[in-house]
Parts: C-alpha cells; sequence; structure tokens
C-alpha cells in the first residue's frame, strides 16, 4: 500500500504497472482506478505485479522477519 501511495498521480500508476510487467490495457485500467489505498492493496493489482522477490531487490525487509526480529 506505501508504494502504490507513491504514485500518487494515474500517469505514474500506469508507467510504473508496465515497467513492472503489466500489460498496457491493465496497467491503463488499474492505473485510473477510484478505488482507495486500503481497497488496492487487498486487490489482485498489486499482488500480482508487487511480488516478494521484487520488494526484495530495493531493500525492503519481509514481513515476517519485521515482526519476528526480536524473538
Amino acid at each position: 500500500m506505501y508504494i502504490w501511495k507513491q504514485w500518487k498521480k494515474p500517469k505514474a500508476r500506469i508507467g510504473n504497472l508496465i515497467t513492472l510487467g503489466m500489460s498496457v490495457y491493465w496497467a491503463h485500467k488499474n492505473g485510473y482506478t477510484g478505488k482507495g489505498y486500503w481497497r488496492v492493496a487487498g486487490n489482485g493489482i498489486l499482488n500480482h505485479t508487487l511480488t516478494d522477490k521484487y520488494l526484495e531487490s530495493p531493500g525492503y525487509a519481509k514481513k515476517y522477519e519485521v515482526l519476528h526480529l526480536n524473538y
């Protein structure tokens, strides 16, 4: 959800979704969606494009590792 919030404008969302491998048709359809951040995060839009492999590459920590870091 925090990555979707960084892409504030629809054109930025479309461009970033295309670079992540989404087709142009679906990128336009999902980029101009009127859904809120929470709804998009639970939807398949980000689940299929922002995979764990992509999130590990820039250095984002896994949710499980962050939650269980002190245990």
